[in-house]
């Protein structure tokens, strides 16, 4: 989250406790989003499933925890928690509610 402070002047003929709606157009940032569906809490954290690996026609994932930044519409932006992980790797974008079952029934991240 960003926070600025902004200063206005208000002119005299607006009444006091008058309720405004206002948009800031604070210029543009380069984020990283997924489908909102993507991130998960699992154990009361939001994580993000990462390909760990495969063998045969079994995949295994492994939980990354993640920072949410905004989500807005069906997309969120986030950044990861833990260093040395990078966007270069395979994510999950759809099913990650299914594989969060599977840890928590089966105890593995399969």
């Amino acid at each position: 989250m960003l926070n600025k402070i902004i200063h206005w002047s208000i002119s005299n003929d607006i009444a006091p406790g008058s309720y405004f709606k206002a948009t800031i157009h604070a210029g543009e940032s380069k984020l990283h989003c997924v489908p909102s569906e993507a991130i998960v809490e699992l154990d009361g954290e939001p994580v993000i499933f990462k390909l760990a690996e495969t063998h045969g026609n079994k995949s295994y994932f492994k939980p990354i925890p993640v920072r949410i930044l905004i989500a807005e519409k069906e997309l969120t932006a986030f950044e990861f928690i833990r260093k040395g992980v990078t966007f270069n790797q395979t994510f999950v974008l759809s099913g990650a509610y299914d594989i969060m079952s599977s840890i928590m029934v089966n105890g593995e991240e399969e």
